[in-house]
């Protein structure tokens, strides 16, 4: 028997979910394609591209009115999940939320790893997107300051990972301060003490350095509603499938347990896994988080997050996940440099509990 336990599979709840995710996803697709089948269609019409003969002046800019008007509609359906669903109401709540590996700083860091070469185009790739919480992974404390200074608007809380404090790389998390506050938070170590700061022994496969998981619950201070986000980094190859196993059965432990079970949750983070992992299909199959490239049945051939500084191998090791209350989702990689890993961003709408 595998230590992962054994839960009740939702499979009901998880077809619904991905139906109503594809669905929608189908949706996007063809609403951003109305433009060129509108061109296609003229072109049948005109036996040909139009030209300026063809086609009388007039009725050339009411055309090119139209297109550009449903080409703008399409963008907005695609990248916004009010112009799809509709404003949020008083039991959803709509985010943005984005996770990274920023890669430690290191003393023999060379060139393009160097955290002074690359640190402003860590803070664009952040600024650009904008997110309401993100979670960042290999953080210190001298990174995570200089992110901070970058970018007032944030708050974060996490601890190290070497003593509970400062010592040793955060996973820490920075949500909007004129958007939440944090009402909990709390951090856990992967391990037989995880209350403590420690490192998994033999039963664990005597991973190399301590790995931890950072939580909030964060609350729309305007509305009160309030969820749940899991920062984490777990270990990598060289400790083996054991201790990804033990790790995520402990983080499922955690998530069940928390305070409010009524709220929705985001688990994201390095889990430094491919998908088709059995721990990955615990967490999407046996406890119902939805992966939104799975879900939707269109993994892109470039969802790649980590590229090794450009080496050759590439994988998918970063996620964002987030619980079978959620009514929409969609996830993308932002391919652009500034470490080994790509972040990932997700914008979705999360179901909540009605406010008084």
């Amino acid at each position: 028997m595998g230590l992962i336990p054994r839960l009740a599979p939702r499979e009901g709840l998880l077809r619904e979910k991905r139906h109503r995710r594809a669905t929608e996803g189908r949706i996007i697709n063809l609403t951003s394609s109305i433009p060129l089948c509108y061109f296609l269609k003229l072109r049948d019409w005109s036996g040909g591209i139009m030209h300026s003969k063809q086609i009388h002046a007039r009725n050339r800019w009411v055309v090119l009115s139209c297109v550009t008007f449903l080409w703008l509609v399409s963008c907005e359906t695609l990248w916004s999940i009010r112009g799809f669903l509709g404003a949020e109401d008083e039991t959803s709540i709509a985010l943005v939320v984005m996770t990274y590996n920023i890669f430690r700083k290191r003393h023999d860091d060379q060139t393009e790893r160097r955290w002074n070469n690359r640190r402003d185009l860590v803070v664009e790739n952040i600024g650009r997107v904008s997110p309401d919480v993100f979670g960042l992974q290999e953080a210190l404390r001298i990174q995570i300051d200089y992110i901070q200074s970058q970018l007032p608007e944030y708050r974060w809380y996490g601890v190290g990972r070497d003593n509970g404090e400062s010592a040793g790389e955060h996973v820490p998390i920075f949500y909007r301060k004129d958007r939440f506050h944090v009402d909990a938070e709390g951090t856990f170590w992967f391990s037989n003490t995880p209350d403590t700061p420690s490192i998994g022994g033999s039963d664990w496969g005597n991973p190399t350095v301590k790995r931890i998981s950072s939580w909030v619950r964060l609350v729309e201070t305007n509305t009160s509603k309030s969820f749940y986000f899991f920062n984490l980094h777990l270990e990598s190859e060289r400790s083996g499938q054991h201790s990804r196993e033990r790790s995520v059965a402990l983080l499922g432990k955690k998530i069940r347990d928390r305070a409010h079970p009524e709220d929705p949750v985001i688990v994201a983070g390095d889990f430094n896994m491919l998908p088709e992992n059995s721990a990955m299909r615990y967490f999407m199959a046996t406890l119902g988080y939805g992966d939104d490239y799975t879900a939707l049945e269109e993994i892109p051939d470039d969802e790649y997050t980590y590229q090794s500084w450009g080496s050759g191998s590439r994988y998918r090791l970063d996620y964002i996940l987030s619980s079978p209350d959620t009514l929409w989702a969609r996830s993308t990689v932002n391919h652009r440099s500034g470490s080994d890993h790509y972040p990932v961003v997700t914008r979705l709408l999360l179901a909540t509990a009605a406010q008084d």
